[in-house]
């Protein structure tokens, strides 16, 4: 049942008027919320705006550093090629293995002659027993100088042997070290190489 509108002309105009008022409430209410919702959408905007905009300057900034990275990487590679190929030149145009080489039969030729001088020396020892056990010749003295000779030779021959042999020790160690080198240099711009294919 729905309530019966009053017959009175003036009581349906006040009527008409506070419904007009309240539908103006509520309109100025829509409204209010409506720009509040728009205001509050807008400042929402705007923060992720500012937000994607710091976002994509750091991505910029990044891509920026990694362009140079890649750039540094790119020269730093270059150089150890360039490195590896003159330690490479170095390494198989030097003179060292042939060094060693030479060092090494001359060590040798030392080891021989130094044999040979201690052959001598005993038999000019056992010379000596006989010719003191025969007499007492000037010729003993002669075959005293030729062992202080021999000996002298002898020793001479032993110190030359081992400063070769000392030589030789450091040329192979230099010799090891290049080789290592180049090893690193090598995997070091294998792996440069690899980073830079992918």
């Amino acid at each position: 049942m729905t309530p019966k509108p009053p017959k009175d002309p003036v009581l349906l105009q006040q009527q008409v008027i506070y419904f007009k008022s309240e539908l103006a409430k509520f309109k100025n209410k829509v409204k209010h919320y409506q720009n509040d919702y728009h205001y509050s959408l807008i400042e929402e905007l705007k923060e992720k705006n500012r937000r994607l905009i710091e976002e994509t300057q750091a991505k910029e900034n990044q891509i920026g550093w990694l362009k140079t990275e890649e750039e540094r990487l790119a020269n730093e590679n270059s150089q150890l090629r360039q490195e590896l190929a003159e330690i490479n030149q170095q390494f198989h145009t030097s003179d060292v293995h042939n060094e060693i080489d030479e060092l090494k039969k001359e060590n040798e030729h030392l080891k021989l002659s130094n044999e040979q001088l201690k052959k001598k020396l005993t038999m000019l020892e056992e010379l000596k027993n006989t010719e003191s056990s025969t007499s007492s010749s000037p010729h003993l003295q002669q075959i005293e100088n030729q062992m202080d000779d021999v000996l002298e030779k002898s020793f001479a021959y032993e110190e030359n042997l081992n400063a070769k042999m000392v030589l030789i020790q450091f040329l192979e160690g230099k010799l090891n070290a290049l080789s290592e080198e180049i090893d690193t240099l090598t995997s070091s711009t294998q792996e440069l190489s690899f980073d830079d294919e992918h």
